[in-house]
């Protein structure tokens, strides 16, 4: 995991995740760039601008751009799904579209270099289109990088993203636009 600065970073929910690099110190050509979402990390993540930054910078030289759930979001606020088909959690979707990029309703979602999960539930079938797509069968672990709890309600997720709909995505497009 990479983050501003390596050291323990926190959840939404208060788990302690190691990051083992910071943006600095993280590979710059990477063969894989893969983000997790989750609605509230991924609303606040939308704010970062050094975080959208460093998605866009290594994701433009990246071999496979991917991501599950809402950090879909994320790749296109970096401008990374502008012209992709890409699959969000279903909640999304309208979002996902103001960044330029086609949503897609499959589950998991292939267009040329961007390989994108439709939401939590599918990070197994995930896996294993990456696995194929990849190259590497053990490309994704069996955990998620998102810390937003699946047994929340579909009603809460397209709360929480409707509501920084007005502000958030604004913003992130906005940034987006200047790419």
């Amino acid at each position: 995991m990479r983050w501003h600065r390596s050291g323990t970073v926190l959840t939404d929910c208060g788990l302690g995740v190691q990051a083992t690099h910071s943006f600095a110190d993280a590979w710059t050509d990477p063969d894989v760039l893969f983000v997790g979402g989750g609605a509230k990390p991924t609303l606040d993540l939308m704010g970062d601008s050094a975080a959208i930054a460093f998605l866009a910078d290594r994701g433009s030289r990246a071999r496979w751009v991917c991501s599950v759930c809402t950090g879909a979001l994320l790749l296109g606020a970096a401008g990374l799904l502008r012209g992709y088909r890409a699959a969000v959690h279903w909640g999304a979707r309208d979002a996902l579209n103001q960044f330029g990029a086609e949503s897609s309703s499959e589950r998991v979602c292939i267009d040329r270099n961007r390989l994108t999960g439709g939401g939590i539930t599918c990070r197994r079938r995930l896996r294993n289109h990456s696995g194929g797509a990849l190259g590497r069968r053990r490309a994704w672990g069996e955990s998620s990088s998102s810390s937003w709890s699946t047994h929340r309600s579909r009603r809460t997720a397209r709360a929480a993203l409707t509501c920084a709909d007005a502000q958030t995505l604004a913003a992130a497009r906005a940034r987006c636009s200047r790419r």
